[in-house]
């Protein structure tokens, strides 16, 4: 399966893509890529266009620390890791 995946990732390596922006936000940016394989049929997927992101637990004691967060996405408060992000 892994063979597959890497020869699946040269192919598209080597593919002229497309870029089309959705929409540019404050943190992330949607974008649409049409990708033109060789051979191949012409793919078209929907990416999240994200900076990057960390997450960190701090313990002088070794206990793992999380957070209550509200997202509003799924209208809930989750358990969380405490994370920013990288820039």
């Amino acid at each position: 399966m892994e063979e597959r995946a890497r020869e699946q990732r040269d192919r598209e390596l080597q593919a002229r893509v497309e870029k089309k922006l959705i929409h540019k936000g404050r943190v992330v940016s949607l974008e649409t890529q049409t990708i033109h394989i060789p051979n191949e049929s012409v793919k078209t997927r929907d990416l999240v266009i994200h900076p990057g992101a960390v997450a960190i637990f701090l313990s002088r004691r070794g206990d793992l620390l999380f957070i209550k967060q509200w997202r509003r996405a799924i209208g809930e408060i989750l358990i969380e890791i405490p994370r920013g992000l990288w820039r």
